[in-house]
C-alpha cells in the first residue's frame, strides 16, 4: 500500500490506507513463535508491513504483557533523520513528518521486564502513524501513538535497539505511562499521548483503534502455539501461522473460562473515554504439590521464563527441581500445570516486594494453552 492502495479479505472491509480496517468477522493474522535463533530465543513475534506510508519488514515482539507500540526508529527512519544518538530536527521545527509518519521532539521512554532479570529502558520519540499488521499488512489502525525508539538502557550500558528490545507490540487491555527523558517519574494521568498532549500521557493497545462491527467485540484471540527452532533473522527461516485472531465473538470463544478484569478508565486522543483494565490476576493459589501461596499473576507473552512472586510470610521453595509441577488455580476455576524445566519452563522464584507483586507465567503457557482479552466486556480467558 501507498496511499491509493486497499487491503482486502473476506472479513475485512476495502479500506484506503488513510482508514483504519473495519472488521465484520474475527480476523486471523500471522505470527511467528521462535525458540532459538540468533539471540532472539523464545518469543513470538508479530509482522509490520507498513508503517505510515513506509513499507517495511519487522517483526515485532508480540506481549500480552503490556500496551503500546515501541519501534526502532533505526530501521524505519534515514541516518539523516535519526541516529543512535536521537532525532535530529531542522532548527526552529518541533516535529518532522517522513512518509505518513510524524515525529514529536518530545523525549519520552518505556520500561520493560521490571521483576525479571534482564530489565530495560526503550528511549526514544513519541510520534503517530498508521500501521499494518500481518504479513499482507491484513491489519491497518488508525494513527496511533508509537514510541519510535533509538536508544536502550540495559545493564548499566547504553546501546542502539536490538530485534528483541526495540520493536515491541504491546496488545493488553490496560494503559501504560511513559516517563519524560530526564524524569524520575511517570505521568500521573491516564491519557493517551496525542499531538494535544505529550507531556502527561501514555500507550494502549494498537488494536484499540480498528473499527468493529456490531455483534464483534475489540479484543484478540492469541491460540496455542509450538516454539519453532529457526532465526527470526533469516528470511524464510521461521513458518508465519495465523494463531493471532483480532476481534471476537462468542463462536471462537466459546469454551473459555474467563473472569472479569479489573478496570478503571482512561481518556483517548480524541477526547473519548475507554476502559482499560490491568493485566493482573488476583486471588491466584500457586502450588507444587507439597506447598502453595496465593498472589497476583500475569499471562504474558513477552516473557521468555517463568517467575513465580512469592508472598512475604508464605512457605515455598526458594528453588524448584526440573521436573516440578506447578499448578496455577484461577478463582473463575481454570487450572493451568506446567512441569519446571528449561527452555520456556525455566523457573525462577523470588519473593514480592508489595502487594502489587506478581508471578508471571511467562511464554510456556503458550504453548500449552490459548487466551483471549476482551476489550469491550472486559474480561479474560483461558483454554
Amino acid at each position: 500500500m501507498n496511499g491509493i492502495g486497499t487491503v482486502s479479505d473476506g472479513n475485512i472491509s476495502n479500506v484506503n490506507v488513510a482508514c483504519n480496517t473495519a472488521v465484520s468477522q474475527p480476523v486471523p493474522i500471522d505470527i511467528i513463535p521462535v525458540a532459538t535463533g540468533n539471540g532472539t530465543a523464545l518469543r513470538v513475534f508479530i509482522p509490520v508491513a507498513m508503517v505510515g506510508n513506509n513499507n517495511v519488514n519487522i517483526n515485532a515482539i508480540l506481549d500480552t504483557g503490556s500496551a503500546g507500540v515501541v519501534l526502532n526508529a533505526l530501521s524505519i527512519f534515514p541516518s539523516s533523520i535519526v541516529t543512535s544518538n536521537g532525532f535530529n530536527f531542522p532548527p526552529g521545527q518541533n516535529s518532522i513528518t517522513y512518509n505518513g509518519i510524524t515525529v514529536t521532539n518530545v523525549g519520552m521512554s518505556k520500561s520493560y521486564g521490571g521483576q525479571s532479570s534482564n530489565p530495560h529502558t526503550d528511549i526514544g520519540n513519541i510520534g503517530f502513524a498508521q500501521i499494518s499488521f500481518g504479513s499482507n499488512g491484513e491489519i491497518v489502525t488508525a494513527s496511533i501513538p508509537i514510541l519510535f525508539v533509538y536508544q536502550v538502557q540495559a545493564n548499566g550500558t547504553t546501546s542502539p535497539p536490538t530485534t528483541l528490545q526495540g520493536n515491541i507490540i504491546g496488545i493488553n487491555s490496560s494503559f501504560n505511562s511513559v516517563q519524560t527523558v530526564g524524569s524520575t517519574s511517570q505521568g500521573t494521568t491516564s491519557t493517551v499521548c496525542s499531538l494535544t498532549n505529550l507531556s502527561n500521557c501514555g500507550l494502549v493497545s494498537p488494536f484499540r483503534s480498528i473499527n468493529f462491527a456490531q455483534g464483534v467485540d475489540g479484543g484478540f484471540l492469541l491460540k496455542q502455539f509450538s516454539l519453532q527452532n529457526c532465526s527470526i533473522n533469516t528470511p524464510g527461516s521461521c513458518q508465519a501461522q495465523p494463531l493471532l485472531t483480532i476481534g471476537l465473538n462468542s463462536t471462537i470463544t466459546q469454551g473459555f473460562i474467563s473472569t472479569p478484569l479489573n478496570c478503571g478508565t482512561s481518556t483517548a486522543a480524541d477526547g473519548s473515554t475507554i476502559p482499560t483494565c490491568s493485566q493482573i490476576i488476583s486471588g491466584v493459589t500457586v502450588s507444587d504439590g507439597n506447598s502453595s501461596f496465593t498472589g497476583n499473576v500475569i499471562f504474558d507473552s513477552g516473557a521468555p521464563t517463568v517467575r513465580l512472586s512469592v508472598p512475604s510470610g508464605a512457605s515455598f521453595p526458594q528453588t524448584l527441581a526440573p521436573g516440578s509441577q506447578i499448578n496455577f488455580e484461577i478463582p473463575s476455576g481454570f487450572t493451568y500445570q506446567y512441569t519446571t524445566g528449561t527452555g520456556a519452563a525455566t523457573t525462577t522464584v523470588g519473593q514480592s516486594t508489595s502487594n502489587q507483586s506478581f508471578s508471571n507465567t511467562g511464554i510456556e503457557f503458550f504453548t500449552l494453552h490459548s487466551m483471549y482479552i476482551n476489550y469491550s466486556t472486559r474480561t479474560e480467558g483461558w483454554y
